[in-house]
């Protein structure tokens, strides 16, 4: 029995000495194939890429983004196609923080794409970057928003209602690109345009309305008719709002020819209010009879 003691003490003690030394060796090995992807010589760096991207390994990827702040030219261009092969949030702060300053450059771009597969985490982590704003930053950040689909739709959406600036600049551009044509003078890019105006616009009742309409389509925002927020102003201006809301409703409707707007502006003919007649008349002389 002592014998066979023994010998189970003796496994024991082997078993935690591999227990401390098993992750130094990791470890290093680690360290050595980060040492590779930043050697000056292309073969070597090229040999360790090759095999990190055919065998992508999560260990190591905490050691891919410390190094990839200092890295510059094609030693960056090789860590983040490495880093492109895994969709892990940890990628965020790392990431977001390489736009700062922000510049329009291929670096950015192989960010965005990178950090529209990550979902939700990458939307909310774009929008907070409005806190500290740089020169392109909200283009930039409505382009990445428009290829995260559904998620970045709805937070183009968010974006447009709020009240920061930055983040209502990051809805205007994300919108036209995510619900727009190619074509600037559709009716769609029309409705765009007006939801814009009218989801940043001072007057509270028309921005209100216009909230509540873009809220009709939460958990729908890949279905959005643009064409409705046409109605929910009209809505609004029959909702006994006050005289200047009304001919501010009047003028934003006037700017494109629709057959709900021109049978709205023959009634307007008939309103108390001269200024939504004077509006009505241009807008009827410019798209339709007035006789019809």
């Amino acid at each position: 029995m002592g014998g066979v003691s023994i010998a189970w003490t003796a496994v024991f003690v082997i078993w935690a000495i591999l227990g401390v030394f098993q992750p130094l060796v990791v470890s290093q090995e680690q360290d050595a194939r980060i040492n590779h992807l930043l050697s000056s010589d292309p073969a070597v760096r090229s040999t360790t890429k090759n095999e990190l991207m055919r065998h992508p390994d999560t260990a190591i990827l905490p050691a891919l983004l410390k190094a990839l702040p200092s890295s510059q030219g094609s030693i960056r261009d090789d860590l983040l196609e490495i880093l492109d092969k895994y969709d892990d949030a940890r990628k965020l702060p790392i990431f977001m923080g390489l736009l700062k300053p922000f510049h329009l450059d291929t670096d950015s771009s192989l960010i965005g794409q990178q950090l529209a597969r990550l979902g939700k985490p990458a939307a909310q982590a774009v929008l907070a970057g409005c806190d500290d704003p740089t020169e392109g930053y909200s283009e930039w950040a409505a382009g990445v928003l428009k290829d995260m689909e559904t998620v970045g739709r709805a937070s183009i959406i968010a974006a447009l209602l709020s009240n920061d600036d930055c983040r209502r600049e990051i809805g205007r551009n994300g919108l036209q690109w995510a619900f727009g044509e190619a074509d600037p003078n559709s009716v769609l890019n029309a409705d765009i345009r007006l939801a814009s105006t009218a989801a940043t616009d001072t007057d509270q009742r028309i921005r209100g309305a216009t909230k509540k309409w873009f809220e009709s389509w939460r958990g729908r925002e890949d279905s959005v008719e643009m064409s409705g927020i046409v109605d929910a102003l009209i809505t609004e201006y029959q909702s006994h709002a006050p005289p200047e809301t009304m001919a501010k409703i009047a003028t934003m409707l006037s700017d494109t020819e629709r057959p709900r707007v021109t049978r709205f502006m023959r009634a307007a003919l008939h309103a108390p209010n001269p200024e939504i007649q004077r509006i009505a008349n241009h807008y009827l002389e410019h798209f339709g009879s007035k006789s019809k």
